[in-house]
């Protein structure tokens, strides 16, 4: 036999062929604990059927144990994962509901504000315009006021002047007084304003 293949024919598993090396029982996995040599192996398996039918069927009741243990305890986790969501969709539920309110109540503050504004944009335009009012007022009378003086002063002047020529004209002068021309020029002053 060639030395490359050699290792593949002494080989324990299933893919050696050598009929003197020593393997376990087929049924080891189950607990069949029994090693021998490869040619033996069929005589002890045939011999031994009862046995390991036995440690199969026990092996079956372990997993089917351990697959009953393995879905409870999913089931118990899914029992507790269900209550815990449906806690967390309680509390998201709860907080939207909250989130809403606050929500409405910050639309009710925000419009109640756009309402104070526009009244305080009306009472502030009113005083504006009132005010603007008063000091126009204020102003036409202060301006009637100065008219009045200016027109006062005007006359006081426009009589001293006529007095002045008048008494120009007694001390030498011959032209004689034109007073339509002096209340003329009055007259055109007075309709400038």
């Amino acid at each position: 036999m060639p030395r490359l293949k050699l290792e593949e024919h002494c080989s324990t598993d299933s893919e050696g062929d050598c009929p003197n090396v020593e393997i376990h029982c087929y049924y080891s996995h189950v607990g069949c604990d029994f090693i021998c040599k490869r040619h033996l192996r069929e005589k002890h398996e045939s011999n031994f059927t009862e046995k390991h039918m036995k440690l199969l069927l026990d092996d079956s009741k372990k997993k089917k144990e351990e697959i009953a243990a393995v879905k409870e305890c999913y089931q118990e986790e899914m029992k507790t994962m269900e209550a815990k969501h449906q806690k967390d969709m309680i509390t998201m539920m709860l907080l939207l509901d909250n989130r809403e309110k606050e929500e409405k109540q910050y639309k009710k503050e925000i419009a109640a504000m756009k309402e104070e504004i526009k009244r305080m944009e009306v009472e502030m335009r009113a005083k504006h315009q009132k005010d603007m009012a008063a000091v126009k007022d204020r102003f036409q009378t202060e301006i009637q006021a100065m008219k009045q003086k200016i027109n006062e002063q005007h006359q006081t002047d426009m009589e001293a002047m006529r007095e002045s020529v008048a008494g120009m004209a007694e001390f030498g002068n011959d032209e004689p007084r034109n007073d339509e021309y002096d209340d003329d020029l009055y007259d055109e002053y007075e309709n400038d304003e």
